[in-house]
């Protein structure tokens, strides 16, 4: 009994355990199958397996050997070059702007009102522009080369382009408007000099005064007009920088190949076109015509004035008997016209030039010299203009100027019309400048 207590109570025991386990788990509860023993460490692995693995392995081998050896055969294909970006578009040098004489003028007025600026001290704001980026010069603009080429041609003959910068642009309809920094220097100094008609005295001869506005006072200026040397200005200094705003009004692509073919006149412009424009300026009756050139151009024009003042002076005094011909004697102004250096000369060739005796008049001036009969060499040659009425004197005398002047104006006429077909061939045959 008392071993089948101890058994009883074992099984009692276990059997509780059972149950415990049973109601916890989800599998129902039935006949105890008896346990297996359970195994520790790695799970072998069964041969099927492992030939499966080892097969897998040899065809990954035996393919990188492969590709390896066919890398070795095969060439490696040439290195693919970066795109190339997009080439600039070409330039034109050639002048392909139109031309005409009305287009001169226009351009003459535009330069003269410039320059009155420039006198003034208005330079445009040129010295505080920054230049543009070098980026959207490249890809807006034309190239510099065409600027340049276009610029000197508006330059006058002599003046070179040290730098040429831009500054803004803008968009014009199909192509692009731009604004320059030109910096340019002359070999020789350039001038300013105003144009403007011989002063007439309010009293004075009737002659004299009816003679004045036909005296040819400069080598190709109309009657009547002369260069105030006085009033002329320094533009440029010999050898010496100067910077100026330019504007190219419109340049495009055109036929693949940029071109400018509008450009507003420079600073320092000057040609036969402006020449002509300033012969027009002058017969239209501007108020200040304006005349750009150097010391060795203005310096013959300097001394066609004094010739031609000396050379009135005496044909007049000569037909009028010189004494009391004019208030202040001829005698006197060549005295002070002439250079010292060839008077001497001058008057030896000439006696009627000494002055015999003078007499002061109001200070400074200088009255008429007394001339005795001996010293009128010229006497005899103008005898029969002298024995001439006063007034068909006077007709003679006014006529003879009179017909220079009418030879001066034909000459600028013929000048102006040859100089519009030259214009006009222009917009036909690309000439070069």
């Amino acid at each position: 009994m008392r071993g089948a207590g101890i058994s009883e109570v074992v099984g009692k025991t276990i059997g509780n355990k059972r149950d415990r386990t049973l109601a916890s788990s989800s599998i129902p509860a039935g006949p105890l199958s008896p346990a297996r023993p359970r195994r520790t460490g790695r799970r072998r692995l069964d041969f099927p397996e492992f030939v499966l693995g080892a097969s897998l392995l040899a065809l990954l081998g035996v393919a990188v050997v492969a590709s390896w050896q066919h890398r070795r055969k095969t060439p490696a294909p040439p290195a693919v070059a970066p795109a190339p970006a997009s080439a600039p578009i070409p330039a034109s040098l050639e002048d392909d702007e139109p031309h005409s004489l009305a287009r001169a003028r226009a351009d003459y007025e535009r330069w003269r009102e410039q320059m009155i600026r420039w006198i003034r001290g208005d330079d445009g704001g040129v010295g505080q522009a920054k230049r543009l980026d070098p980026a959207a010069e490249a890809r807006f603009l034309p190239p510099i080369e065409a600027a340049r080429a276009c610029l000197q041609r508006h330059l006058h003959r002599g003046v070179t382009i040290d730098a040429l910068e831009p500054v803004g642009f803008d968009r014009a309809g199909d192509g692009v408007a731009i604004d320059y920094r030109a910096t340019v220097r002359s070999p020789y100094s350039l001038y300013v000099v105003p144009a403007v008609p011989v002063p007439i005295p309010a009293d004075g001869p009737p002659p004299y005064i009816r003679t004045l506005p036909y005296l040819l006072l400069s080598h190709f200026l109309p009657p009547g007009y002369l260069h105030d040397f006085g009033k002329k200005f320094l533009v440029l200094p010999a050898n010496q920088p100067l910077s100026f705003r330019w504007r190219v009004e419109r340049a495009r692509v055109v036929d693949g190949r940029w071109k400018i073919l509008l450009a507003a006149p420079a600073l320092l412009q000057w040609d036969c076109s402006f020449y002509a424009a300033e012969l027009m300026a002058i017969r239209e009756g501007n108020p200040l015509p304006l005349h750009l050139a150097g010391d060795r151009c203005l310096e013959p024009d300097r001394r066609a004035y004094w010739e031609t003042v000396n050379g009135f002076l005496f044909h007049y005094d000569s037909v009028w008997g010189v004494p009391g011909a004019w208030a202040l004697g001829y005698a006197a102004r060549a005295q002070a016209m002439l250079p010292p250096s060839p008077l001497a000369g001058w008057v030896a060739r000439n006696p009627i030039l000494r002055l015999e005796a003078v007499r002061p008049v109001s200070g400074a001036c200088v009255a008429l010299a007394r001339y005795p009969a001996a010293t009128d060499w010229a006497g005899p040659i103008l005898a029969p203009a002298r024995q001439l009425a006063p007034r068909d004197a006077e007709f003679r005398f006014v006529q003879a100027y009179r017909d220079l002047a009418e030879a001066r104006n034909r000459a600028i006429d013929g000048f102006l019309r040859q100089r519009a077909r030259f214009e006009a061939d222009r917009n036909k045959i690309r000439l070069p400048r």
